[in-house]
């Protein structure tokens, strides 16, 4: 158990490096940005503790991946197994609980503390095949592979905009359609196989350009159940929740754009700064996106010509 640690340790030190930027400054700018993030959040909203236990879920759910724990139950016996499970997950947990205990919110504490070991005792072990169904076609394979594997992170999402709605809270029902664009911009996170790509028989400006419109209304498919109860909801805010809706799509055709910009590489941290920094001035993405279109041209010429 002590190696599986060590192995661990060792690859997360190893992501950084080939994320290009030293390992142990990596995690000196993810300590600070997490903590400013989480001041600003419960600076923000009184819904702060309850967006933390959904963000730590999410990590835990990623611990969860079901090949990830057949392979483990395989590799070490059955209390050695358990003990790794519930010490990996509370060590997860342990930013968030820092934090919550710093608050003072006992009963958040505890609830976090609990779902992390009961975590440990489930297994999302199927005994049949079945497809999960989705409302996207079979081309755009990262919105079909994304919301299988987040679907609860999706229903846990509208279950948080059904408490956002019945509170009256229009800012956390602003903050649910985020968390949608959030998880469709991790789905172009990780490059597809150089085959995947080649596979396809287009310029390089038509394959951007497919990418680009699939990308553009599958995501709006899936923010349209929670705009329709926001326009019903809020009529009078109309505007900030269109403009919403456009501004999260220019950013996810700049994460497309920028995938194909360094591919098959993965995003390195220079890609991040920018999106980061253009999060405070949108206008900056009539500048950007321009040159990771050219950029994205260029790399794709190798590939598909």
């Amino acid at each position: 158990m002590k190696e599986y640690f060590h192995l661990q340790y060792k690859l997360s030190l190893r992501r950084l490096t080939d994320f290009g930027v030293n390992p142990f400054l990596g995690l000196f700018i993810v300590f600070i940005g997490f903590y400013f993030f989480s001041y600003l959040l419960f600076q923000k909203t009184e819904f702060a503790a309850y967006f933390y236990i959904l963000f730590a879920l999410f990590f835990l759910h990623k611990l969860s991946n079901t090949a990830r724990i057949e392979f483990l139950s395989t590799c070490f016996k059955e209390s050695t197994y358990r003990r790794m499970r519930i010490i990996e997950n509370l060590f997860t947990c342990i930013p968030f609980l820092f934090l919550l205990i710093y608050k003072w919110l006992i009963l958040e504490t505890c609830t976090l503390l609990l779902l992390a070991i009961i975590l440990t005792f489930i297994r999302l072990k199927p005994h049949y095949s079945f497809a999960i169904p989705t409302p996207f076609y079979k081309n755009p394979f990262e919105f079909i592979e994304g919301f299988r594997k987040n679907l609860i992170l999706f229903a846990a999402n509208c279950l948080l905009l059904t408490i956002a709605i019945f509170v009256g809270n229009f800012y956390l029902s602003i903050f649910t359609v985020i968390l949608n664009f959030t998880f469709v911009f991790l789905f172009y996170t990780t490059p597809e196989n150089e085959f995947h790509v080649w596979n396809f028989s287009f310029k390089p400006k038509n394959f951007l350009i497919l990418k680009l419109k699939y990308g553009i209304i599958f995501s709006v498919i899936l923010n349209i159940p929670f705009i329709l109860i926001l326009f019903i909801s809020y009529p009078n805010e109309l505007l900030s929740i269109t403009l919403l809706l456009l501004l999260g799509d220019l950013f996810l055709i700049l994460l497309i754009l920028m995938k194909y910009g360094v591919y098959p590489n993965e995003l390195s941290v220079i890609e991040f700064f920018i999106l980061v920094f253009c999060f405070p001035f949108p206008p900056l993405l009539l500048v950007v996106i321009p040159f990771y279109y050219l950029k994205a041209i260029n790399n794709l010429n190798f590939y598909l010509t």
